[in-house]
């Protein structure tokens, strides 16, 4: 585009800036128009005349100016038709139709010669033929990436074309096919899993994808036996945990699966497993259950800390005014009370270990504190005293003595009066250790097992 003609677009498109109406539209129209752009003048012409239909001034001038752009494109068609460049030609006449069609929906009749209409679909049928003729050739060169741009160019016009279907499925399907095939023999078996199922969402019947599905599907599936002692001291809170951890494992993918009852684990074979010793016997459950990890784990150190009761003596004051010979007096007078701080605590050691099953390793072994704790805190007055209904009156320091600037808002130290005095029952805080292990359990899993 020449320089003058830009800058002339750009003068009409500053026109329609703060006003998007048909006027501004007709007025930037004119001036292109004076400029000889017909082309784009015609564009504005029609785009006034869609915002009012009843603008009868840009119904004329459409007319006037789009039979011109008509004439100019139908030159072009000839010419393009005529000099054997097929692409251009369909190009040019697509505009040409959308143009004429449009004006037609405004009752504005653009005319161009009938006969191209028989070039255009010659044009067209050589179009087809040239790229479907190309789309074949890179197909049988495994260019598929040049293949699909061809077939694209097809659709266009007509989607059914020859087998121009089947190529598409063989563009698409076939580089996943060979990556995915390549991803198998590298034992990438997740990424081949992806590709698959973008085979299979393209034509479920590709090839073998069926059947190598099925393959992958036993390949990814992940399983996990998890072990506990057989014999132990702590059978209740091992038993639970069990049933915890295979609540837990029915919330990963469906590719993961957890044994939990073997019949092939007695409590030495737990300790050959632990100490990964007994290869015969891990390859002989692998082979048994199909089994990927074990995970290996024991409750040792229960312990149950019962509060303790260890008040701190401490000196509160209470504000008193009282009326003397007809003269107020306020007085502060000690109080005392006692600082409690109780603790309950249930505690016990949870020991674990991962073992690869694929290669007799050790993955991780840990032991971790699992801990229920609850703590209250308050304050209590000594004696029995009962003053809670005058509260606003006593303070943590002489409010008489104090002095201002060192006073402070003691609603948080009052509130210690009336705070809970109960600790969690024992059964509350066994669910809080035991979820500290669910938590420990799945974060092997996450990060160890399903990846």
């Amino acid at each position: 585009m020449r320089k003058s003609t830009l800058i002339l677009l750009i003068l009409a498109l500053q026109i329609l800036v703060s006003c998007t109406g048909s006027k501004k539209y007709f007025k930037a129209a004119e001036k292109l128009e004076k400029q000889g752009l017909v082309n784009e003048a015609a564009s504005f012409y029609m785009e006034s005349l869609e915002r009012k239909p009843n603008n009868t001034k840009a119904r004329i001038k459409l007319k006037e100016v789009g039979q011109k752009y008509i004439n100019n494109l139908s030159s072009k068609f000839f010419r393009e038709y005529n000099s054997g460049e097929f692409d251009q030609s369909i190009e040019t006449f697509d505009k040409l139709k959308a143009f004429t069609s449009k004006g037609a929906s405004f009752n504005v009749e653009l005319n161009y010669p009938q006969a191209y209409n028989t070039d255009y679909e010659n044009a067209l049928d050589k179009y087809l033929n040239r790229h479907y003729d190309n789309a074949y050739k890179y197909l049988n060169n495994s260019n598929y990436d040049a293949a699909l741009r061809e077939i694209n160019k097809i659709k266009k016009y007509q989607p059914e074309y020859k087998r121009t279907q089947e190529f598409e499925i063989t563009a698409i399907c076939e580089p996943l096919y060979v990556s995915m095939i390549k991803d198998m023999e590298n034992k990438n078996y997740k990424n081949a899993d992806e590709k698959i199922d973008r085979i299979i969402t393209k034509k479920s019947d590709y090839k073998d994808v069926i059947d190598i599905k099925e393959l992958l599907t036993g390949l990814l599936n992940i399983k996990l036996m998890v072990i506990k002692p057989k014999i132990s001291d702590e059978k209740e809170i091992e038993d639970n945990l069990m049933n915890e951890f295979t609540k837990e494992s029915t919330t990963f993918s469906k590719n993961f699966s957890l044994i939990n009852n073997s019949p092939f684990i007695t409590k030495a074979d737990i300790d050959k497993l632990s100490n990964t010793g007994n290869i015969d016997l891990l390859q002989g459950i692998k082979k048994a259950t199909g089994v990927s990890f074990y995970f290996i784990y024991d409750i040792s150190n229960v312990q149950v800390n019962e509060p303790k009761s260890r008040p701190i003596q401490q000196t509160a004051f209470q504000q008193v005014t009282e009326k003397r010979n007809e003269v107020l007096v306020t007085e502060c007078l000690k109080i005392p009370y006692s600082e409690f701080k109780i603790s309950k605590s249930y505690s016990y050691d949870f020991k674990y270990k991962l073992l690869n099953a694929e290669n007799n390793q050790l993955v991780l072994t840990n032991t971790e504190s699992c801990v229920g704790r609850d703590m209250v805190e308050y304050y209590e007055f000594s004696g029995g005293t009962n003053i809670i209904n005058s509260m606003n009156k006593i303070f943590p320091y002489d409010p008489c003595t104090t002095p201002q600037i060192n006073q402070y808002n003691p609603n948080q130290w009052r509130k210690k009066f009336s705070e809970k005095r109960e600790l969690q029952s024992v059964t509350t805080l066994k669910k809080e250790a035991d979820a500290k292990s669910i938590s420990s359990f799945r974060k092997v899993l996450q990060n160890y097992v399903i990846k």
